[in-house]
């Protein structure tokens, strides 16, 4: 029994073993290869798939000592489809029309080995920094296994000494807003080094108003930067209103609110206007008033009186003056045969003029000293008249 036992556990151990390995080997992984180089030399590195379950894109970060390695070149692989490579820069691949399976060299990697690099394996490796850099044609994150290599630095380092760096050279200039890249050689070894040089900074110009300030609307202010040509801009404050002096457009009264306003002096557009309070109850206060139409010869003027308290205003008739007459002037002289005219003009108004006729004049009688034949001269005169009235009205029909 105890035979069969050690048989079943045997048999067990064994399946578990092999499927712990089964497990192992079918991990994906990314494998760096491992060269050796003497300090000097350009070696190539391979980067590998194994154990590929299918893929469609990676985004991978390569990993090296810059102290013993100079990264110098990038190839593809035997991948199709698209690559993305760039020495110092992640190294990208995409396939997304379908997954790519089975194991291949993805890409190679050129290296230069510095002239101190010290003896012994530099390790080169790749990573990706989140998951989802490594998928396949589902976005499916594929767990994959990043195995490093690297260069074996043969032989021994050149004895260690203090760099004699020269002056440098600028290698990238600065500008306004980037720094700019000092580059300096050792005069022994050609190693070097590199030194950022501070980005220079915007030189703006006093800046132009481009957009005017109102009382209720901010103003832009743009400035250039001499250097780039770039813009700023600025706020400029609104000017706020510059209020003139109240003007009184409606006088208050004990029975209505009066009104006053006053207006910008910056925009005369902008006016604000406010209520003025009813007047109380009160007894007038007349002024001693003010002729507003003055009296003529046959027209009344008009006085009017405004109270000292609170500005209303009564009015009150002036007599009309009536004429003032000068003296008659005869304009016309009056005859036996017709009658005259004189005229008189008034001392306020020239243009009032008043007329009056001046009877025909008397024919004297001779003196006979005797009146008995004062009816025989009243008839004979009477019919003298009729005669020359008879004559007179005869012409005018003529």
């Amino acid at each position: 029994m105890k035979k069969i036992f050690a048989i079943i556990l045997a048999v067990v151990m064994l399946v578990s073993t092999s499927g712990v390995v089964l497990a192992a080997e079918s991990n994906p992984e990314f494998r760096v290869s491992t060269e050796e180089a003497e300090p000097g030399d350009s070696v190539e590195l391979t980067v590998s798939m194994v154990n590929n379950p299918g893929i469609a894109a990676f985004l991978l970060n390569v990993n090296y000592d810059s102290n013993v390695l100079e990264w110098t070149g990038i190839t593809k692989g035997s991948l199709p489809e698209t690559y993305n490579l760039e020495v110092n820069t992640p190294a990208q691949w995409y396939n997304y029309t379908t997954d790519f399976t089975g194991d291949a060299v993805i890409f190679s990697l050129q290296f230069k080995v510095k002239a101190n690099a010290p003896a012994g394996l530099s390790e080169v490796s790749v990573s990706y920094d989140k998951p989802g850099n490594v998928v396949n044609n589902a976005y499916k994150k594929l767990p994959f296994e990043c195995v490093a290599g690297g260069v074996n630095v043969k032989g021994t380092a050149p004895e260690p000494h203090t760099h004699k760096w020269n002056d440098g050279v600028v290698t990238k200039q600065p500008t306004c807003t980037e720094k700019g890249i000092k580059t300096f050689t050792c005069t022994d070894c050609g190693e070097t080094k590199t030194e950022d040089i501070p980005a220079t900074g915007h030189n703006w110009n006093d800046g132009v108003v481009t957009k005017k300030p109102t009382c209720t609307e901010k103003g832009i202010k743009t400035f250039t930067c001499t250097n780039c040509g770039e813009t700023k801009t600025e706020d400029i404050k609104a000017t706020g209103h510059n209020w003139g002096e109240w003007v009184t457009v409606k006088e208050p009264t004990t029975e209505e609110e009066g009104l006053k306003e006053r207006v910008c002096l910056n925009d005369p557009t902008h006016k604000e206007t406010e209520k003025i309070d009813k007047l109380p109850p009160h007894t007038h206060k007349w002024n001693d008033g003010v002729v507003t139409k003055e009296p003529t010869c046959t027209e009344k003027g008009i006085k009017t009186f405004t109270c000292t308290i609170c500005g209303e205003t009564k009015t009150e008739d002036i007599p009309a003056t009536g004429h003032t007459w000068g003296e008659w002037k005869v304009v016309e002289e009056a005859t036996e045969e017709k009658e005259g005219k004189k005229v008189r003009v008034c001392k306020n108004d020239p243009e009032h003029t008043e007329e009056e006729v001046i009877p025909k004049v008397t024919p004297e009688v001779p003196p006979t000293g005797d009146s008995s034949n004062m009816g025989l001269w009243a008839v004979m005169m009477l019919a003298a008249a009729a005669a020359l009235a008879f004559l007179g009205f005869k012409r005018r029909r003529v």
